[in-house]
């Protein structure tokens, strides 16, 4: 009982610190921030000026680590808490070794993208990096 208590716990503060065409120029931006002390990067990938993906990954120490079972269940978790289904425009790696658990949550920031549409923001909408990069950095995030 105790271990799945520390499992959703885990998978809370996850949700707390919470998405290629030949010729285009891609550029990549991380930014770092911090939240409730624990830090994360927003890794920012972009196609012509336009955020195409958004990942945050962390590194969060467990002290303990955790059977794949149990990234599973912590991983459906954060979706769920997210409100989005797993799939090619949503995607959480979680992986534990020497106490941390390293987690990834990628978004696809393409118009068509669940992300997207959970920001409100319609098939003709797109992300321009230099506006996600000002948005992250004026809140308080490091971006290089």
């Amino acid at each position: 009982m105790i271990m799945k208590k520390q499992l959703i716990g885990a998978a809370a503060a996850i949700l707390m610190l919470v998405g290629c065409s030949s010729g285009a120029k891609t550029e990549t931006k991380t930014c770092t921030a911090e939240s409730n002390g624990q830090a994360f990067d927003v890794v920012l990938k972009a196609e012509d000026s336009i955020v195409k993906e958004i990942a945050i990954q962390m590194d969060i120490d467990m002290g303990m680590d955790f059977s794949d079972d149990d990234l599973d269940l912590m991983k459906s978790v954060i979706l769920s808490g997210l409100g989005f289904e797993e799939g090619e425009d949503v995607k959480v790696d979680l992986s534990s070794k020497d106490g941390i658990i390293h987690v990834e949550i990628t978004f696809d920031a393409s118009s068509e993208s669940q992300f997207m549409q959970s920001l409100g923001i319609d098939s003709s909408g797109e992300l321009p990096l230099d506006e996600m990069v000002a948005e992250l950095e004026k809140a308080g995030a490091t971006c290089k």
